[in-house]
């Protein structure tokens, strides 16, 4: 399954190309990938039917942002993403990173499995100086907008036009 998320996205997208010439150590991810999958039994279970992200660690570098996390599949297939959209928000919901990666960056994960990710937001993504330890990443998805109802009266007041 490939999952492609609206193209709504306000912060810049790093491509992989940029992405793997822009990491501050391959060895550095290697190890935050390890410390990750060392953290996977402390996850809540994959929830069935259900896509989530699960931050695990940030880590500031040169103005950028490390951000580790762990992505659950809980479909029955694998499911690759196009692009994927992220947001980094503090608990009040502010927003305090956003960027979009290419699909490349994370690949394709198992169903009914969970898979240890680092990504690298561009100091033009990171709008604060200093992470909060209460923050959380998310898919940056669009808001659902109301349906619009419409109204109908089978009789009004004759007083009211």
């Amino acid at each position: 399954m490939l999952l492609s998320f609206p193209k709504i996205f306000r912060g810049k997208k790093q491509d992989a190309e940029l992405f793997k010439q822009d990491l501050v150590a391959e060895d550095l991810l290697e190890q935050k990938e390890q410390n990750l999958e060392e953290q996977s039994s402390e996850l809540p279970s994959v929830n069935e039917g259900q896509v989530t992200i699960q931050l695990t660690g940030v880590s500031p570098a040169d103005g950028a942002l490390l951000v580790g996390f762990f992505i659950s599949n809980g479909l029955s297939q694998n499911v690759k993403f196009e692009n994927i959209p992220l947001v980094l928000m503090d608990s009040d919901r502010r927003v305090l990173a956003r960027q979009s990666f290419a699909g490349e960056t994370i690949g394709e994960i198992v169903g009914g499995s969970e898979k240890a990710c680092v990504v690298r937001f561009l100091p033009d993504n990171v709008y604060v100086q200093d992470v909060p330890v209460e923050c959380q990443v998310y898919f940056d998805m669009p808001t659902k907008r109301p349906e619009s109802n419409e109204i109908q009266f089978q009789v009004l007041p004759e007083n009211i036009t």
